[in-house]
């Protein structure tokens, strides 16, 4: 191989090394990002729950948008003496809608408190009374927005899960400056592949005309 052949395969090796390396921190620049993301959003938390309401508090330095209780389930429970030992088991369950509908903004430090109006949750009945004092501890999932535009659910006090929105900030330009680079690498492979035919071809001319075969 001649000398412009190795020169254009170093080349193309230390694109495609380069390339490799950019994906590896771009890769670790998001996990990093999405890992700071989502200890932001879960500075939004449930500060008390009970069979009446829900009080969530933005503990964060940032305010957070559309707040909504979207699902509050709980147990309605019954108990019973069985050789002398009480015992507790489900008989129905029990679902709530929340008023407010939801929350436009929360500001930092700002607590939102949603009234629960509890109904069967099969039939569709409202809860007595005696049957809320019936009630498991409910389970609240709400979703929120934050700054930078992503949806978020979070069950309690689980760890919050991104559900939609705007992608992490930098994202798409990372995307791009990579695929640039890989075009770039690809350039580089056609113009070496272009070089080595070329060399190809002039090796076996001279090789055909050492041994007088017609070119």
């Amino acid at each position: 191989m001649t000398a412009p052949a190795w020169s254009a395969l170093a080349t193309s090796m230390a694109v495609i090394v380069a390339l490799s390396i950019a994906l590896l921190q771009h890769r670790a620049q998001q996990r990093a990002l999405a890992n700071a993301q989502r200890e932001r959003a879960s500075l939004i938390a449930i500060m008390d729950v009970d069979g009446n309401s829900v009080a969530i508090k933005n503990l964060g330095q940032a305010p957070f948008f559309r707040l909504r209780v979207q699902q509050v389930e709980a147990s309605l429970n019954e108990e019973d003496v069985v050789d002398g030992v009480p015992e507790k088991y489900v008989v129905g369950m029990a679902s709530a809608w929340a008023s407010p509908h939801d929350r436009p903004v929360v500001p930092p430090g700002e607590t939102v408190q949603f009234n629960l109006h509890w109904a069967d949750y099969f039939d569709g009945t409202p809860i007595s009374p005696e049957e809320s004092e019936r009630m498991g501890s409910p389970a609240v999932t709400f979703g929120y927005t934050d700054a930078a535009g992503t949806r978020w659910e979070r069950l309690g006090h689980n760890r919050p899960h991104a559900v939609g929105g705007e992608p992490l900030p930098g994202a798409l330009g990372i995307r791009r400056r990579l695929k640039i680079r890989w075009r770039r690498a690809h350039w580089h492979w056609r113009k070496l592949q272009r070089r080595y035919l070329k060399w190809k071809k002039e090796v076996e001319r001279r090789r055909d005309e050492r041994l007088g075969r017609p070119t």
